[in-house]
């Protein structure tokens, strides 16, 4: 069971980081312009 929540944690940090990342990328291009 705690190996379930260990992925679950992982997952839900992998997807925040892929979520800063998109929104940082979008606001760079969106300042370059």
């Amino acid at each position: 069971m705690t190996n379930f929540f260990i992925v679950v944690g992982y997952g839900a940090l992998f997807i925040s980081t892929l979520l800063l990342v998109r929104v940082g990328i979008h606001a760079v291009r969106k300042f370059n312009k």
